[in-house]
């Protein structure tokens, strides 16, 4: 394991201790796409190319308080890590353009694939299992 994905691990562990109000979800240690991972085998597949590149963790603040806080706590501890800070709206590729901000290096994100996608993380979680297979078939010929 890198220094980095260790300092990344313990620091998923920091923020789960110091922030218990936010809602954060497990580490990924390897790319993951569209933080779109768990209702088809076929579509996780494909997914899995972007737009995140890298290792990663979500986490999801739900006021502007709670965002500030957590904002000013990042810039602070986020140490080697970089870290992509976007709002969740009904438009995935601006809040993975335009409305990101980034702590340290930016990475490159697939953002072709949202496109393709054409929905935001919640339509995904909504579509029922066969609608799913449908749109894996699709994305997998496009």
């Amino acid at each position: 394991m890198s220094p980095s994905s260790k300092y990344a691990k313990q620091l998923h562990e920091r923020i789960r201790r110091e922030f218990p109000e936010l809602r954060i979800y497990k580490v990924w240690d390897k790319a993951v796409g569209a933080c779109m991972r768990s209702r088809s085998t076929a579509l996780v597949a494909y997914l899995a190319a972007g737009p995140h590149p890298t290792a990663m963790f979500e986490v999801n603040t739900f006021t502007p308080h709670q965002t500030g806080a957590f904002f000013a706590w990042l810039v602070v501890n986020r140490g080697p890590c970089s870290v992509l800070v976007h709002p969740n709206t009904d438009d995935a590729v601006k809040d993975h353009t335009e409305l990101a901000t980034w702590m340290g290096t930016p990475w490159p994100l697939n953002v072709d694939l949202l496109r393709r996608l054409g929905m935001n993380k919640a339509q995904f979680e909504a579509m029922p299992s066969d609608a799913l297979e449908k749109l894996a078939v699709q994305l997998g010929q496009a």
